[in-house]
């Protein structure tokens, strides 16, 4: 999981990550953990990428999926919700969070 390699230097964050895979870091390669490992040529339908413009862990990953998306020319929306924190989607108080929930749903209506 590119997290993880990126943050090695954060303690916290390498526990939640493993927590995350019940300690099998192994599962990093697994392409329901990790959906970068899943990028393929027709592979995946058309994916919502939503990301936290403040999360210092994940942001990146967001940005990379969609580039990654992008190559193979597999549909997606990518949207970074600016001044978000990490885990935004789920504090409902923020007009953040009901924004790119709506985003979300338009999204679904439009694709599923």
């Amino acid at each position: 999981m590119a997290t993880a390699e990126r943050n090695r230097s954060l303690p916290g964050l390498q526990t939640q990550l493993s927590t995350y895979v019940a300690g099998d870091k192994t599962s990093f390669d697994d392409p329901g953990v990790s959906p970068l490992k899943a990028v393929a040529p027709g592979l995946l339908p058309p994916c919502f990428i939503v990301g936290a413009g403040n999360d210092t862990w994940c942001l990146a990953d967001s940005l990379a999926l969609a580039e990654a998306l992008s190559a193979v020319a597999s549909p997606y929306e990518l949207h970074v919700m600016e001044g978000m924190p990490h885990g935004f989607m789920q504090m409902s108080t923020l007009e953040g969070c009901r924004a790119a929930m709506r985003l979300m749903w338009e999204f679904l209506a439009r694709n599923v």
